[in-house]
């Protein structure tokens, strides 16, 4: 039997060059990301073993290099590279799901959040 389980890390606060105005591509701005970790963790419950889960301690380290070195454009942009990435870097995932916030997209509100799932 194969369950879908999952891990949450959020919020995850960076600071970023992110946007298309002339100011976000020189000022960083802050993102609120969440990340959410899809995988069987049986094994790693039966064995009490971190050798059958995500690290999500290496996962943070990932999200927050990856947001360092990554300057887009777009929240969509963004997010599918980081989504790709984690599928990547972590085999066991089967999915993610980010949630990305940008709290200063506007001066007045209303909050921009992107969400977005892929699949391995």
């Amino acid at each position: 039997m194969s369950f879908m389980d999952s891990i949450t890390l959020s919020p995850i606060e960076i600071n970023t060059i992110i946007g298309i105005l002339p100011h976000e591509r020189i000022i960083p701005q802050p993102l609120l990301i969440s990340v959410t970790l899809f995988f069987d963790m049986t094994k790693a419950a039966e064995t009490d073993s971190v050798d059958f889960t995500v690290n999500y301690a290496e996962v943070l380290g990932c999200v927050i290099s990856f947001s360092e070195s990554h300057h887009c454009q777009l929240l969509e942009s963004f997010s599918l590279k980081l989504a790709d990435l984690l599928l990547f870097s972590f085999p066991l995932l089967h999915s993610v799901s980010l949630g990305i916030e940008k709290p200063q997209a506007f001066e007045k509100k209303p909050l921009v959040t992107l969400n977005l799932t892929r699949h391995n």
